[in-house]
């Protein structure tokens, strides 16, 4: 019975930690900042994902086509 009873107020505890946990994660993500914060670094992202994808095309182009180089030239 005893070690029943410490099972609970561990698990209690345990819930009770996570709790604080998500409460905090939850604060700190609807603060402002932090959305500004994660905006500024998604849109960041996107635009180094496009610079690769243009850079990456081009090398294809001159690859196949050494002409298609000397005319952006």
């Amino acid at each position: 019975m005893y070690q029943t009873r410490l099972n609970l107020l561990m698990q209690g505890s345990n819930v009770h930690s996570k709790f604080q946990v998500v409460s905090y994660h939850y604060q700190r993500i609807s603060s402002s900042q932090y959305l500004l914060l994660m905006q500024t670094m998604v849109h960041s992202l996107k635009l180094r994902n496009q610079m690769q994808h243009s850079h990456s095309q081009r090398r294809t182009q001159c690859i196949i086509s050494p002409i298609g180089l000397l005319d952006k030239l």
